[in-house]
């Protein structure tokens, strides 16, 4: 069933009207974190969805549970990316491939959804992203990687009277001085 609305305009009198989506429907957003899982990649995952990057941005930024999907996708891909560079790393110094055909690791390597092909410098620019990203969420001591968390009313009052008890600390620091002429 859809869903209704009632609008209303100034001079019109109100309307039932179908409620207007922003067109991220739970398929669109399943294909979007898929995909982000699977590359890594904002833009590339996006268009696997039919989604403008813009759109997804904008999206994370007003849904708090689709921005902890997105985090989540993200640290699934890069986990997946850090094994199959670590996996290419013993195959070089090895010189064995580890997925052989019926080899013991063939079962460890076996992956439904393979990494996007990428070179190995491609790979590590986007893990030395992840680390700047999560060296940044440190700094700032949180983890908030998308939708704006507004507060509560009794935090915003708490908010205001703190920066309240500034002013009136700064105000009260402030020793007036004489003019010259009336000493």
């Amino acid at each position: 069933m859809e869903e209704i609305e009632v609008g209303a305009h100034r001079v019109r009198p109100a309307q039932i009207r179908k409620k207007r989506s922003d067109g991220w429907t739970k398929a669109r957003k399943a294909r979007f974190l898929t995909e982000l899982a699977i590359s890594c990649n904002v833009v590339r995952a996006a268009a696997k969805a039919g989604a403008f990057p813009s759109s997804a941005y904008r999206r994370r930024m007003a849904d708090a549970d689709f921005a902890a999907a997105w985090q989540e996708a993200l640290q699934t891909g890069y986990d997946r990316l850090e094994a199959a560079l670590l996996r290419r790393a013993i195959e070089v110094v090895e010189n064995k491939p580890l997925a052989a055909e019926g080899g013991e690791d063939a079962e460890l390597t076996a992956d439904p959804n393979p990494i996007a092909v990428m070179t190995v410098a491609q790979a590590i620019d986007i893990l030395k992203h992840k680390h700047a990203q999560l060296a940044g969420a440190k700094r700032a001591g949180e983890r908030n990687f998308g939708a704006r968390i507004r507060p509560t009313p009794e935090q915003t009052n708490a908010e205001i009277m703190r920066r309240i008890a500034i002013v009136r600390r700064q105000r009260a620091a402030v020793v007036p001085t004489k003019p010259d002429n009336e000493a």
